[in-house]
């Protein structure tokens, strides 16, 4: 059985370990494991399929900047994509991230109605059920339960400069996302399963599967040779971690906390776009993005208290981290960040009340770390152990499989067979009558819909030189019409055309404010 996940990233940030971690138990659970990604990949244990390179990033991110419709660019990239996905032909789907400037949605998901494969989709954030934010929670805003507009959010990721299209951006997703004959949807989070029980996604089956870590790189040891390695000494050791440091991630609440703790202990941070010249002077100390989890391991341990005085998130996996190796962790109440800790392995206090987390923090340096370590280290080992995680994947994926078998949706080889039926006869076929995967991705890449215009088949800038070099043209416009005809099989090989049925179709424009 094939399994293929889909995720912006892979062996890299929270997401992008999960995937690679369930490709593994999927391997080690009889599957063949595919991870298609977007931007950043690490070496994987599964096969990976790239789908997109720093070019159409650039593009997306533009058209995101200047139009607010991120998710609807990468248009190219994605009919690659989905050309290799229909040669691959696997038995179940895997969603993860699909935003991050590497997918045309609507592409991907008209396929996904019209092949009936089963879909597993984890849900890291919010992003698939509002009009533009991927976390809501930062602006207290609810609009998304009935319909999104007048978005409070638009500068923050992914950000628009100046344009609001969260009305159209929502009316398009709901009709997208909804309809999948098989879908089932995963959240890390009991916080995000509530929100989605009143989300356009409320009729679909929801499971909850925390996020796991790997209970053998994350646990207890000695601190000695980590303190002497960065120079701490005997200090007392605040630690705040995150792949990338934003405003949502507080910082003015760690500059505030180095003032309060004073010489009691010093402040240690980890992660990217730290602003070194805000920080200097503050006493805060701070050390770059690392992507070894053996590193992170060892600044773990050698913290006294872990502190996430996150503004908007769902179920960082930087608070488990910290568990496993044995130290307490105090957050605000932000997301599923509650449902991470308890009394006896942490502190949870409301979201911005500084005056609160200084005490917390305080209060677990004056008792120590000792009282806290063995709890926070059964805590993990009982809820957020990666082995867990991945037993529940798998064993969702066989009853999905299960579902599928028992007819509630096409089977592979009915959709195959429709797919093949769009394609002009070459006199090749296997055996059986049906055109080999090899030879059925040349003709999709060779032969696209007949009279199919240029400007569907190329990006904006291969329509000029194309133009120039086939017809001596700048403009289709001035191409004589009885060449016209002729544009699509010579322009094919700049993208990947599909049958009718999976190209994306904007709604009209009185269907977003009715039905």
């Amino acid at each position: 059985m094939k399994l293929l996940q889909i995720n912006s990233a892979v062996n890299t940030c929270s997401h992008g370990r999960i995937a690679e971690e369930t490709g593994m138990a999927a391997m080690a659970a009889g599957f063949r494991s595919y991870i298609a990604y977007g931007r950043d990949g690490l070496p994987s244990r599964s096969v990976l399929l790239r789908t997109i390179h720093w070019w159409d990033v650039g593009w997306h991110v533009l058209k995101t900047r200047l139009t607010d419709r991120h998710g609807f660019g990468s248009e190219a990239a994605t009919r690659r994509l989905l050309a290799r996905i229909i040669a691959l032909d696997p038995d179940i789907i895997h969603l993860h991230n699909i935003h991050g400037y590497y997918l045309h949605v609507g592409l991907l998901f008209n396929y996904l109605k019209s092949s009936g494969t089963p879909v597993v989709w984890t849900l890291h954030d919010c992003w698939p059920f509002t009009g533009h934010c991927a976390i809501f929670e930062g602006a207290d805003c609810y609009r998304w339960r009935d319909i999104c507009y007048e978005c409070p959010l638009t500068q923050v990721y992914p950000a628009s400069w100046w344009t609001d299209r969260s009305i159209l951006n929502f009316s398009e997703k709901k009709e997208l996302f909804t309809g999948l004959p098989q879908l089932c949807l995963v959240t890390p989070s009991h916080w995000l399963e509530r929100h989605l029980r009143v989300s356009f996604l409320s009729d679909y089956q929801v499971e909850v599967i925390p996020n796991g870590v790997d209970l053998d790189i994350f646990r207890p040891g000695e601190s000695h040779q980590v303190r002497e390695k960065y120079g701490l000494g005997d200090r007392k050791i605040i630690l705040g971690v995150a792949s990338t440091w934003k405003k949502r991630r507080a910082l003015g609440d760690f500059v505030e906390l180095s003032r309060m703790v004073g010489k009691k202990a010093t402040v240690l941070l980890v992660g990217a776009d730290l602003p070194w010249k805000s920080l200097r002077g503050s006493g805060i100390f701070t050390l770059p993005r690392t992507e070894s989890r053996e590193e992170l391991a060892e600044l773990y341990t050698a913290a006294d208290v872990f502190v996430n005085p996150t503004y908007a998130d769902n179920f960082p996996t930087v608070n488990i981290e910290a568990l496993a190796c044995g130290t307490p962790v105090v957050t605000y109440r932000t997301g599923g960040c509650a449902e991470i800790v308890d009394r006896y392995t942490g502190v949870v206090v409301e979201r911005g009340d500084i005056a609160e987390l200084g005490r917390a923090v305080e209060k677990i340096l004056e008792t120590g770390k000792e009282p806290w370590s063995r709890a926070c280290r059964q805590r993990a080992e009982t809820h957020f152990d990666r082995e867990q995680s991945a037993e529940a994947y798998i064993r969702l994926y066989r009853k999905m499989l299960a579902m599928d078998k028992q007819g509630a949706s096409p089977s592979p080889s009915v959709v195959e067979a429709t797919h093949e039926s769009t394609l002009p006869d070459s006199g090749t076929s296997s055996p059986s009558g049906k055109i080999s995967p090899r030879r059925y991705i040349d003709r999709k890449m060779l032969h696209p819909l007949h009279r199919m215009p240029l400007r569907n088949l190329t990006c904006p800038p291969c329509r000029v030189p194309l133009n120039s070099l086939i017809h001596g043209s700048r403009s289709s416009r001035r191409i004589p019409e009885g060449n016209l005809s002729h544009l699509s099989q010579k322009a094919s090989p700049f993208n990947h055309a599909l049958p009718p049925r999976f190209r994306y179709r904007r709604l009209p424009l009185s269907s977003h404010f009715h039905g």
